[in-house]
């Protein structure tokens, strides 16, 4: 799974975007996968948790499952 080995470099990410090398994106789109996955163990709902997410993101709820579907690769 891609969320996992992104996981595991999160410090070197971090750290890349600092300097302006990798996309500011892609720490966000950890976030949302993870913000995510917490509304599923508490929902039980993928819709419902998609648009959740969506709110907090302030992005559309498609944008989500478009994150959330690259991540579980």
């Amino acid at each position: 799974m891609l969320y996992i080995k992104l996981k595991h470099k999160t410090r070197e990410i971090q750290e890349l975007t600092k300097l302006g090398l990798i996309n500011p994106s892609w720490i966000r789109n950890m976030e949302i996968f993870e913000k995510f996955h917490f509304y599923i163990n508490n929902h039980n709902n993928k819709q419902e948790s998609y648009f959740l997410c969506g709110e907090d993101f302030k992005i559309s709820w498609q944008s989500v499952r478009k994150v959330v579907t690259d991540l579980s690769k």
